[in-house]
C-alpha cells in the first residue's frame, strides 16, 4: 500500500508567476579514470559514422554530425590529459601549483634519503568527472502576461 508521503497533488490551471522557476536537470558521470571515458567516446565514434551513412546525408544529418564533432573533442581531451608522459605530468603538476618541475631530496629520522618529485605527490590515476547540465530559462516576464500568467 502507498504511503500518503508518495503522493503528490498537481495544481490546474494558469500558473501563478511566484511558481515559475527555471527549469534544471543536471547528470553526473563519475569515471574511475580517463581511460574509460575515451575507450566510451572512441566507440561511439565509429557507430556515429555507421548512423551517418545510414542517413544518407539528409534526415538528422545535422545532428549526427554534431554528435559525432562532441565524441571527437571529448575523445581528443581526454587523450591529451594523460598522453604528456611522465616527465609531462611532472611539469604541469608544478606549473600548476606555481613551482617548477624540480625534485628534491628528504632525509629522515635514521639519515636515509629518498628523492621525491611532482610525480609522487599526486595519486597515479587522475579522477574524471562529466557534467551535464540541461537548463530551460523561463520567458520575460512580458511574455508570460501575454500568457495570462500573473
Amino acid at each position: 500500500m502507498a504511503s500518503n508521503k508518495s503522493i503528490k497533488v498537481l495544481k490546474t490551471g494558469v500558473p501563478k508567476l511566484k511558481d515559475l522557476k527555471d527549469h534544471e536537470t543536471q547528470f553526473n558521470i563519475n569515471g574511475s579514470n580517463a581511460e574509460i571515458l575515451k575507450q566510451v567516446f572512441n566507440a561511439a565514434i565509429p557507430q556515429l559514422g555507421r548512423e551517418l551513412a545510414k542517413s544518407n546525408y539528409f534526415h538528422g544529418k545535422n545532428m549526427i554530425v554534431k554528435a559525432t564533432e562532441v565524441a571527437a573533442n571529448v575523445s581528443s581531451v581526454l587523450t591529451d590529459v594523460d598522453s604528456e608522459g611522465i616527465y609531462g605530468r611532472r611539469l604541469v603538476l608544478s606549473e600548476a601549483a606555481g613551482y617548477t618541475g624540480d625534485s628534491w631530496r628528504v632525509t629522515n629520522k635514521c639519515n636515509d634519503t629518498r628523492t621525491w618529485d611532482w610525480e609522487d605527490i599526486y595519486e597515479s590515476d587522475a579522477e574524471v568527472e562529466v557534467i551535464i547540465r540541461v537548463v530551460r530559462k523561463v520567458k520575460n516576464k512580458e511574455e508570460l502576461i501575454k500568457a495570462g500568467i500573473k
